[in-house]
């Protein structure tokens, strides 16, 4: 049975794209005055209410740091989650599976009780990884053929539509 989701944070919860360049330069703190130039993903608040309707944990695990970058944008848009894991928190990365596994510890939940969100192949691949079904968040079409996640959608609609499947799946 589903119990908890983790998502990705960059163009899964935010589009950061305007300020790509500033994160690409680890300019956090020029970040902070550029809140403005990053909107929420369509639909993501709508996602967010099934979320908290079917009391799921909810679980972002980033690549970038939750210090200096996640948090700030997660109270800018006042978006809540139980639990937010960044660069600092871990010693390897996406694609290693080692985030994914401390997302899971905190939230106290195996791997078959979760459903990951990513938008990119080292979002799923971490998620595979760490024996979590996943959903490939992605507007490219970037290697569909890949072995590394479940479903492919870029609309919260559709993924909430699985979900609700997968769930009933389970019983």
């Amino acid at each position: 049975m589903i119990k908890g989701i983790i998502l990705d944070f960059d163009q899964t919860i935010v589009d950061s794209s305007k300020i790509e360049h500033l994160r690409d330069s680890r300019n956090w703190e020029l970040i902070k005055s550029k809140y403005n130039n990053i909107t929420l993903i369509p639909g993501i608040i709508f996602f967010f209410e099934f979320v908290k309707e079917s009391n799921f944990l909810l679980t972002i695990v980033s690549n970038s740091p939750r210090r200096k970058y996640i948090e700030g944008i997660l109270i800018y848009f006042d978006i809540k989650v139980d639990f937010v894991i960044g660069y600092e928190d871990t010693t390897l990365h996406k694609p290693n599976p080692m985030p994914m596994e401390l997302a899971l510890s905190k939230m106290g939940l195996n791997p078959d009780e979760v459903i990951a969100i990513g938008d990119s192949i080292k979002d799923s691949e971490s998620a595979y990884k760490a024996g979590i079904t996943n959903v490939y968040f992605n507007d490219t079409k970037e290697d569909l053929e890949s072995k590394y996640f479940s479903v492919y959608s870029r609309n919260y609609i559709e993924i909430i539509e699985y979900i609700k499947k997968y769930v009933g799946e389970e019983k």
